[in-house]
């Protein structure tokens, strides 16, 4: 009985440790390219502002002023638009259109990957659509060795998919890997993007080798 506990204990201590260090990376890694776009940006108005003062200053015609104050005016707008969605989404998830996602960086299995996202405030991701799985497949950089679960599963019933956030599975958008799914040695419940096409595969949910990619949607 004792042994029991203590084994009981090593697993709840394990997979809150699992947690505990999949947060601290992801707020170890500030979206440091969105930082050095707005760097750029801020730089150029500034570049384009001076510009103008000089031209000002030296005579120039009002039509060449006018074009420099509507890019920087432009530009301006486009800065503001990236802080936004910036800001929209925590550090370390990335934007897309009305939803901001998060690439894991440990393995785990499927239950355990569902977890850590709902925790984050999220769930597996849902792929509606051919230019999200576009989305996902150059920002995760999913090859052969490198696999993401997505909210995808039959565990209720074999050969029932169902999408984590209840979106009809009949009429979605779908991408299995050719003659996939096929329940392979049976008990292959849950799809993972798999090979450098992103390709949908089913697998056992114990299998612990899978990163995955949490998906919630944009603050308002």
């Amino acid at each position: 009985m004792e042994s029991g506990f203590h084994t009981s204990r090593d697993r709840l201590h394990s997979d809150s440790m699992y947690s505990v260090k999949e947060w601290f990376s992801s707020r170890q890694k500030p979206l440091v390219g969105t930082y050095c776009l707005l760097a750029l940006a801020y730089i150029l108005i500034l570049a384009l502002f001076i510009t103008v003062i000089t031209k000002s200053t030296s005579g120039s015609t009002s039509t060449d002023n006018n074009d420099i104050k509507n890019y920087v005016a432009k530009l301006a707008s486009k800065v503001n638009e990236i802080e936004e969605k910036k800001e929209a989404c925590d550090s370390a998830w990335i934007t897309f259109e009305d939803s901001c996602y998060y690439i894991t960086t440990r393995k785990s299995n499927w239950q355990k990957a569902r977890s850590f996202c709902v925790q984050e405030g999220g769930d597996l991701v849902v792929v509606n659509s051919e230019k999200e799985q576009k989305f996902l497949k150059e920002k995760s950089g999913v090859s052969i060795l490198k696999r993401y679960w997505i909210g995808l599963n039959d565990l209720e019933e074999e050969g029932t998919w169902t999408w984590v956030d209840g979106t009809a599975y009949s009429t979605s958008y779908q991408f299995w890997k050719k003659g996939e799914p096929n329940d392979h040695f049976t008990n292959e419940d849950c799809a993972h993007l798999w090979n450098p096409t992103g390709e949908w595969n089913d697998v056992h949910c114990t299998f612990e080798e899978p990163y995955a990619i949490c998906e919630k949607k944009m603050k308002t």
